[in-house]
Parts: structure tokens; sequence; C-alpha cells
């Protein structure tokens, strides 16, 4: 019986570990030193997109960032944001982004209202305080809970880029 009673504790010690090791994968105790991305910063940045009238996004935004590799907000912008760039992204804009985020950006297209939540602001302050890296993985790859789709195989890596510089010449 003591032969049984050694093999069942392993076991139990075995699974008890292995469980362990996937609550870690799934819940990392590393913490990000990046002063935008503290608790209070990401409440904060949600807070002004509520201000701004979408109010229903919050959860919306917690699942893109959770998405997100670290290595993707920390991405630079290998195009340079000149007027031949920004002019190419108004093109593509008005192509395939317009209908959902309106001509200027405000969320508001024509088919705005179709959606829940609401297309992004892409002038708000949250927008704004997004990396290069976050907005073009966003473009690339959707945002998670909305209609915003992945559109990395449609447009190019450089026009990508081109649109993250016409959303960065937005800002009023």
């Amino acid at each position: 019986m003591k032969p049984f009673r050694t093999a069942l504790l392993a076991a139990a010690l075995a699974a008890l570990l292995a469980g362990s090791i996937g609550c870690q994968a799934i819940f990392p105790t590393t913490r990000s030193t990046d002063p935008d991305e503290t608790p209070q910063a990401i409440s904060e940045a949600l807070s002004e997109r509520n201000k701004a009238g979408h109010g229903d996004e919050s959860s919306m935004e917690h699942q893109h960032m959770q998405a997100m590799p670290q290595s993707a907000a920390n991405r630079r912008n290998p195009v340079e944001a000149t007027s031949v760039s920004v002019d190419q992204g108004q093109k593509l804009f008005e192509d395939k982004c317009a209908r959902c985020h309106g001509a200027s950006g405000l969320g508001d297209g024509p088919d705005s209202a179709k959606y829940d939540p609401r297309p992004a602001n892409l002038r708000s302050d949250h927008t704004f305080k997004m990396t290069d890296g976050q907005l073009f993985w966003i473009i690339s790859n959707g945002s998670g809970g909305s209609a915003m789709p992945a559109w990395k195989d449609e447009i190019g890596e450089r026009d990508r880029w081109n649109l993250v510089n016409l959303i960065r010449s937005l800002r009023p």
C-alpha cells in the first residue's frame, strides 16, 4: 500500500506543478516598466476614450491590448512621416477606413452606427498615447471584440505604416 501512496503523492505533486506552470503562462507575474502601461495609465486612457463617445469599448481595448505582444508595441515606424507617406495613407484611408472611422477619423463614418462597439475616434487622446507599433499592430491584426478587421493580408506593410503616419497627422 505504501508504494501506491507514494505514486499517488508523486502524481498529485506533478499535477500541481504542471498547473502552476500553466497559470504562470496564462497570468505572468512580470510587470511592464513602461509608464504608459501602468494600470493607472491604461485606466486614464480608457476613461478618455469613454469621454469621446466610446463608452462600451473598454472591454475591446482590454482585449486587443492584452493580445498585443510587447515587441509589437515597441516596434518603431520605419517609414518617415513625409507628405508623400501621409498622402498615400490618406488614399488608403478613404478607400478602406473612412466608411467606419469617418472622413476626418472621428469614428462617425456612414457605417459606424452598424457596429457595437462603434469605430474608434482616431483623433482621441487615447489614440495619440498609443505607440506607432501599437497602431500598426491593430491595423494589421484587427481589434478583438470589434468589427475592426485585420488588414495584413490585404494592405502591404509599407502602406500600413503610411496609415499610421496619416493617423499621427490627424492630431489637431
